[in-house]
């Protein structure tokens, strides 16, 4: 630095005036800004321009730790249980037109979770074990149920109760798609979970994405 800009900074630094310590809000959010906005520089070549606070990144920081708070606190607002009262489900036939989607979760529960599924012809839900219990309730086409190594034929008006930790796998073998209700108890997804092919719900659970909510996982 030379000796020039040296001699320069006090001069700088004088003309440096704190006028007024209230609170600022960021345009579009409503948070709360505690840094004073109106410090100005009243004279020198930096008249008019914002001076610098000692606590102004102390201020940022918490601003961004607030502003993360505030997105857990309204992430966790909506992972809540049901409030007590009744939910209708109108017209519920389950047929490939109204739910294209491989997996959509209609309803979670602090015990239970109601999931709707399509199975594409020649597709499979795929082999795999819950720890929890379920129920499926197949409203459209036909499939080959393998449960604990027995194998049989399930139809649209047919039901199967796989209890937690039984392997198990739902092949579709019929010239349509399969559709189905299947309960969880507990929940075994996340609440607002879609996913569109097999492929993508087995990569959100691999990735850990698809997890049932801490309220949600009573036995």
């Amino acid at each position: 630095m030379s000796a020039r800009t040296s001699s320069s900074i006090p001069s700088l630094l004088r003309g440096i005036r704190l006028t007024s310590l209230r609170p600022r809000t960021r345009p579009g959010t409503g948070t709360s800004l505690p840094f004073p906005i109106s410090s100005t520089v009243s004279h020198g070549p930096l008249s008019g321009l914002p001076a610098l606070s000692a606590f102004s990144a102390r201020s940022a920081r918490s601003t961004r730790a607030a502003s993360t708070s505030s997105l857990r606190s309204s992430r966790s607002a909506k992972m809540s249980p049901p409030k007590h009262k009744m939910t209708h489900l109108s017209a519920i036939n389950a047929l490939p037109s109204q739910y294209p989607d491989f997996r959509t979760v209609l309803w979670t529960g602090e015990s239970s979770q109601l999931v709707v599924m399509t199975v594409p012809v020649g597709g499979e839900i795929g082999e795999e074990v819950h720890e929890v219990d379920q129920h499926l309730i197949f409203t459209s086409g036909i499939c080959k149920a393998v449960v604990a190594g027995e194998e049989k034929e399930v139809k649209g008006g047919d039901m199967v109760i796989v209890p937690q930790g039984t392997k198990h796998n739902f092949i579709n073998t019929g010239p349509t798609p399969l559709c189905l209700f299947t309960v969880y108890a507990p929940a075994e997804h996340a609440e607002t979970t879609v996913h569109k092919t097999k492929e993508e719900g087995d990569k959100a659970e691999e990735e850990g994405k698809d997890e049932a909510p801490e309220w949600a996982q009573k036995n």
